[in-house]
């Protein structure tokens, strides 16, 4: 079944559709009374001493408070990765480049997410070890998460910005970053953004599994082509890296190899082939 992005749907009462019956009875649609009537309602709801204009669509508006803030070009614009292309187009428009904040997660999906990872089993090759938090969510999310983690008596080994973020946090050394503890300890690093994230993965990961929590569709699949480990999972625990959830049956063995099996590995993972060829005098030419 398709699954569509989730749509903000408006609020529209008797009031609302009074007024639109109204306005279109008028004989004014875009002009005239009822919208100099709403300028002066919207300039008097936002505390007087100011002007306000209607226009037909939220493009022109946004157009209209670019041009009033002097962004041109060589100007940059900050928007999020989930609206319509007319915000780009309009950015573009006036010569400035739109960015794409990559910062999208879901904060208590990502701490429930986190809480399973971690301290749903201590003591199993799933379990996850390290959590890297991004810079600008990292102020937010990292008092919760030493909040949660505190709760079932995990240690926190952390950067020095996360122990500035949470008291009870020890300070970690190099060797916190390539272990596995199977314990309830978790090193925690705060990283600039996910190409940050992508190398530190790769440098120190164990190349089980990684997981990353982001609702940012083109930063999830940076994520999955460029981490070098046998399962990647977006948005959910790394508690799912198993044979038997993965539809292989009874996991007997997990690889991080290459060659010949890589990842969890059920009774088919350890078996070859055999090709039988029947022929009647064929020959290849």
């Amino acid at each position: 079944m398709t699954q569509f992005l989730p749509f903000a749907l408006p609020e529209i009462g008797e009031a609302e559709i009074a007024e639109v019956v109204s306005a279109l009875r008028s004989g004014w649609v875009t002009t005239g009374p009822k919208a100099k009537q709403f300028e002066a309602d919207f300039a008097d709801y936002l505390g007087g001493g100011v002007e306000a204009i209607a226009v037909n669509s939220a493009t022109a508006a946004l157009h209209l408070g670019l041009e009033a803030l002097g962004i041109g070009p060589g100007d940059e614009v900050i928007t999020t990765t989930h609206t319509f292309t007319a915000t780009a187009e309009v950015i573009r428009y006036l010569g400035a480049d739109p960015v794409f904040v990559d910062v999208d997660a879901d904060t208590e999906r990502a701490l429930a997410i986190l809480e399973n990872a971690k301290t749903h089993r201590y003591g199993v090759c799933n379990a996850a070890e390290s959590f890297l938090i991004h810079a600008d969510v990292a102020d937010v999310l990292l008092p919760q998460m030493g909040a949660m983690l505190a709760s079932h008596e995990v240690e926190i080994r952390g950067c020095a910005a996360t122990c500035a973020a949470i008291p009870n946090a020890i300070a970690a050394t190099d060797e916190d970053w390539d272990t596995e503890y199977l314990a309830p300890i978790v090193a925690v690093r705060v990283v600039p953004d996910v190409t940050a994230a992508i190398d530190h993965i790769n440098t120190h990961g164990s190349h089980h599994t990684d997981a990353i929590v982001s609702e940012n569709y083109t930063t999830v699949r940076q994520f999955i082509r460029a981490v070098d480990s046998a399962s990647v999972i977006a948005n959910a625990s790394t508690r799912f890296a198993d044979g038997f959830e993965y539809g292989l049956g009874a996991e007997i063995g997990i690889s991080t190899d290459r060659i010949h099996a890589r990842g969890p590995v059920g009774l088919e993972g350890l078996t070859n082939q055999k090709w039988v060829v029947f022929g009647d005098g064929q020959v290849r030419r």
